[in-house]
């Protein structure tokens, strides 16, 4: 089972140490749609079920890659 980390994804959202580039490079996200987001253009909540997965996705990459 797989699972969406909603707090991490807000954290990766207000994190400008990681470049949207970075984000849309490994998942295919936006990053206008990034951009916006961390510019609250777009409401969070309207995200859907993929692009949080997306999202969850890079963040579990990172992690796997932080502990190799």
């Amino acid at each position: 089972m797989k699972i969406i980390n909603i707090e991490a994804i807000k954290q990766l959202l207000n994190d400008n140490s990681i470049s949207a580039y970075s984000i849309e490079k490994e998942t295919g996200f936006s990053r206008h749609t990034l951009a916006k987001l961390r510019r609250n253009e777009t409401d969070f909540d309207k995200l859907s079920l993929k692009s949080l997965k997306q999202l969850q996705s890079f963040i579990n990459n990172q992690r796997d890659s932080d502990h190799s």
